[in-house]
């Protein structure tokens, strides 16, 4: 469980009510990173949707021929593994932290609880995520059309 000012100036939370953050919060880990570490691995089980609080994560994918590509950097306020709610619950591009870093975990199934409970919650984390998935096919395709040349 984090505390309600650990979560209120980021902004994917900005539409949420004090009691709806609370209901977030109860569920919410705070995880540490190291620089270099794998928050998760590309091909594994997603347990959890991320907020970067502090410092930047790097989401990569492997191409065939064992190529990494950069896709995006997560920068706080914005999210990664969204595959902890989106079945079947696999990791399909890797994030790894380019700095030390704290993220605000949302496991999933516990989550996809508290979205059945208070579908409020649903539509701000979702209009969100529409947006963050946006920007990440935007700039999947961007550096697919590069290296394609």
């Amino acid at each position: 469980m984090v505390g309600v000012e650990a979560v209120q100036p980021l902004q994917c939370f900005n539409g949420l009510s004090e009691k709806q953050l609370a209901q977030l919060c109860n569920i919410a880990e705070e995880r540490r990173f190291q620089k270099g570490d794998y928050v998760q691995k590309e091909g594994t089980e997603c347990d959890a949707m991320h907020v970067v609080k502090e410092g930047r994560v790097l989401v990569e994918m492997t191409l065939p021929g064992n190529h990494v590509i950069a896709i995006h950097t997560v920068t706080p306020g914005d999210l990664f593994g969204w595959s902890a709610i989106v079945p079947p619950h696999k990791v399909t591009a890797a994030s790894r932290c380019l700095e030390d870093c704290v993220t605000i975990a949302l496991p999933g199934p516990a989550l996809l609880e508290l979205f059945q409970q208070d579908v409020g919650i649903k539509a701000e984390v979702f209009e969100f995520l529409t947006h963050a998935v946006g920007r990440r096919l935007t700039e999947t395709r961007e550096q697919v059309s590069y290296l394609l040349g």
